[in-house]
């Protein structure tokens, strides 16, 4: 369970987010809709760790993310696959390194190499089982987005959360993401989507939610 309690931000001594209270489970998926300024950056940001409310809090099944030691700051994380509106893989590193790091900071274990995981896995259904050794750079902008999707679901969230989940959808990977998505729900992950349209591609949603103002509606 993800939890937003009584979470403020303010910038520039503008009130940007004001949620009193909302509740996501884990197994259902929720697009979170709203046009450009109403606060979806602002919201995947806190959600992420990365911005801490001016007040107000995030909980994920009942502990605290901002206020929580190191140790269990790391496992609270570890629990969501967030995935940002750019990349962020590590540019001298290969492909198969960035994933590896991923995986590596949850402590999994395959039954298998980890490059067969990748590669028949997840990379074949994008066509990149070759691009494993290949840097970041070479990889179009497409690519790379496949690429950071496949770190963060290899590495077993309990929820995922996606901004500009329209990008992630662009070119010819549409099929093969909703697919991975899909396949993931079966298992119980679902995730929060942030669109500026609800669902603008049609991906049936278990909740929708407004983003209007920096405050959630839902219908």
């Amino acid at each position: 369970m993800l939890e937003i309690k009584n979470v403020s931000v303010n910038r520039n001594s503008k009130e940007v987010l004001n949620i009193e209270n909302f509740k996501f489970d884990f197994s259902k998926s929720y697009n979170i809709y709203g046009g450009t300024g109403e606060g979806k950056t602002t919201l995947l940001e806190v959600l992420a760790g990365v911005e801490k409310p001016a007040s107000g809090d995030v909980l994920i099944d009942d502990l605290s993310l901002y206020d929580s030691g190191f140790m269990e700051l790391s496992f609270l994380r570890k629990k969501l696959g967030v995935m940002f509106d750019l990349p962020g893989l590590i540019s001298n590193q290969s492909l198969y390194e960035n994933i590896k790091l991923a995986v590596n900071s949850k402590g999994m274990i395959f039954d298998r190499s980890l490059r067969d995981v990748i590669s028949q896995e997840y990379f074949e259904s994008f066509k990149l089982e070759n691009s494993l050794d290949a840097r970041p750079g070479s990889l179009s902008v497409d690519q790379k987005r496949v690429v950071s999707f496949v770190r963060a679901i290899i590495a077993g969230p309990s929820f995922l959360v996606f901004d500009s989940f329209c990008d992630f959808l662009s070119g010819s990977f549409e099929k093969e993401i909703i697919l991975f998505l899909r396949s993931l729900k079966e298992k119980g992950v679902g995730g929060i989507f942030l669109t500026k349209k609800r669902d603008p591609v049609g991906m049936g949603f278990d909740h929708y939610i407004e983003l209007k103002r920096g405050s959630l509606y839902e219908p």
